[in-house]
């Protein structure tokens, strides 16, 4: 129970620093889990797939008719254009069992775009112990973090 609350404050606090950091004018930083209130004269938020059915076949048939867009290799087209996406998947897969690429494939299988046996296939790929660790090695050694931190990671 305590590690539980030293962590919830942690991260409180982070959120806290964060709001501090990018101050928006009428929200308060001290009350960081209420969704902020967004100036009216602020960017529009549009939510696409409010108006548009999410099929990946579809988008890509689309991104490659009208862009020219070329797939990545791999099981799935989808991922973050992030350095940090190695260290969202180890983060997820530590903590719930599954990666952040695991958790849009079962949203993909729940909603019948795709098979469990399609999915199943992708998420090995995606969540291969080496595939993994590599790609958080990358992560630890572009944010410089020193090699005694980086081996708890490995250990882990």
């Amino acid at each position: 129970m305590i590690k539980y609350a030293f962590y919830q404050s942690k991260a409180y606090l982070g959120l806290v620093k964060q709001r501090r950091e990018f101050p928006i004018p009428g929200n308060s930083c001290f009350n960081a889990y209420k969704r902020a209130n967004l100036p009216a004269d602020g960017p529009e938020i549009v939510h696409v797939f409010e108006y548009v059915n999410w099929d990946q076949k579809v988008i890509e048939k689309t991104l490659k008719e009208r862009t020219g867009w070329v797939r990545p290799a791999g099981e799935t087209s989808w991922r973050y254009d992030c350095i940090l996406e190695p260290l969202l998947d180890y983060t997820y897969k530590k903590e719930f069992g599954i990666s952040s690429a695991g958790m849009y494939l079962s949203g993909l299988v729940r909603a019948g775009l795709l098979s469990r046996e399609e999915g199943l296939k992708a998420l090995e790929s995606k969540e291969k112990e080496e595939v993994l660790n590599r790609a958080l090695v990358n992560v630890l050694d572009f944010l410089k973090v020193p090699e005694r931190v980086k081996a708890k990671f490995l250990q882990n």
